[in-house]
């Protein structure tokens, strides 16, 4: 599955740098949008996601404007079209927030740990229907 536009949603620059860098390397940097305030990044997927438009997000969940969970509450309130995938990657290893992300079945496909790894961001890439759902049953 390729993906139309790719956002990296993380309040580190640092860390959205080193997952352009990862997107590089699979030849998929084009297709990358950066934003470190979440609340813009929601309106420019407002903008620029099309009912057809596939849409991949890395979303952290701790970010200072608003919260990854509170992001995902935008979108479930927003009506955003059914084609885009969210992967939380985060830091947090905290079972609640595993659970958590369960409640967000429309959107999110996985929850990574930092940092996030080739191997794993070239299968997200691939095919999000194949990922290993393990970490979210």
């Amino acid at each position: 599955m390729i993906y139309d536009l790719i956002y990296l949603v993380d309040d580190f620059d640092v860390v959205n740098f080193l997952h352009r860098i990862l997107l590089r390397k699979l030849g998929l940097e084009e297709r990358v949008k950066v934003f470190t305030n979440p609340e813009k990044a929601l309106k420019d997927i407002r903008a620029h996601g099309g009912k057809d438009s596939r849409i991949l997000i890395l979303l952290d969940i701790n970010m200072p404007e608003m919260s990854g969970f509170e992001f995902l509450e935008h979108m479930m309130a927003g009506s955003f079209p059914q084609f885009i995938d969210v992967i939380i990657v985060t830091s947090s290893v905290s079972e609640s927030d595993m659970i958590l992300a369960k409640e967000y079945p429309r959107f999110v496909r996985d929850f990574v740990t930092k940092p996030l790894q080739i191997n794993k961001l070239r299968d997200i890439t691939k095919s999000v229907d194949r990922i290993e759902k393990s970490n979210l049953l």
